[in-house]
């Protein structure tokens, strides 16, 4: 293995070496922050056929029944890191509620590649008090800004978040 270390400051070039023993064991310095990678596995057939292999678990890949297509897999990741960012406002703001529900509208593009061309979020909000819920709405706005899954399928997609509240 080779590890080429270059840190930088401020635009100048400090420190540059070529190792071939460094044993980096999914730790990469970025910015002059220890990154720590996580590893994924993703497994198939000679069809499409297969499965998504983290460490809490499996995901079966697919378009039979009772699998998920890479779209969905796409839009699950998008409401999970949405709704992560969410709870991390929401707790700051020191809000409360019982339950929340993503319900998500996309489209596709008809050209190639066919990326995304729409998604619109609709975020139902349960059990929020009254006095919260200006609260929630803006930390649905700062989730969308600071989702990095948001950010990243904006770049191709017009993209849109609504809160409702039950």
């Amino acid at each position: 293995m080779i590890a080429i270390v270059i840190i930088v400051y401020k635009d100048d070039l400090i420190y540059y070496e070529i190792n071939t023993n460094v044993k980096t064991d999914n730790i990469r310095i970025l910015g002059g922050k220890v990154m720590n990678l996580k590893k994924t596995d993703i497994y198939f057939e000679n069809t499409f056929t297969g499965k998504l292999v983290v460490p809490n678990g499996e995901i079966p890949i697919g378009s039979s029944a009772g699998t998920v297509g890479p779209y969905d897999m796409l839009i699950g990741a998008l409401a999970g890191c949405l709704y992560s960012t969410f709870l991390d406002v929401v707790e700051k703001k020191k809000g409360f509620f019982d339950t929340a529900e993503f319900h998500i509208d996309w489209e596709k593009r008809t050209e190639i590649p066919k990326t995304l061309k729409m998604v619109k979020i609709t975020l139902i909000i349960k059990g929020a008090e009254e006095k919260d819920k200006p609260g929630m709405e803006k930390a649905a706005e700062l989730a969308a800004k600071y989702c990095s899954i948001y950010q990243t399928i904006s770049c191709v997609a017009d993209m849109s978040v609504e809160v409702v509240f039950e």
